[in-house]
């Protein structure tokens, strides 16, 4: 949890961004958040396993990625692991 709450802290549109939902699949859910022309998508799984789920976004690319793998095609990973 600390590490959730340092990744907030340092990405203040996680916190305060405008949100928007992008794509939902059996057991995922996938959001955007924006913040000074920036866009973070983040992707909730509810399920027991993996999952895949297509998100589409809206600004390009200019900074690192945070987290798992970036692109238009996430994985979506169970929590509980």
């Amino acid at each position: 949890i600390a590490s959730i709450g340092r990744l907030i802290k340092a990405n203040p549109a996680l916190r305060s961004g405008t949100q928007q939902l992008r794509s939902t699949s059996r057991s995922a859910v996938a959001m955007s958040r924006y913040l000074d022309g920036q866009e973070y998508v983040v992707v909730f799984n509810s399920g027991e396993s993996d999952e895949s789920i297509k998100v589409p976004v809206s600004t390009d690319s200019s900074r690192p990625q945070i987290g798992s793998h970036f692109a238009p095609q996430f994985l979506a990973m169970n929590s509980s692991k």
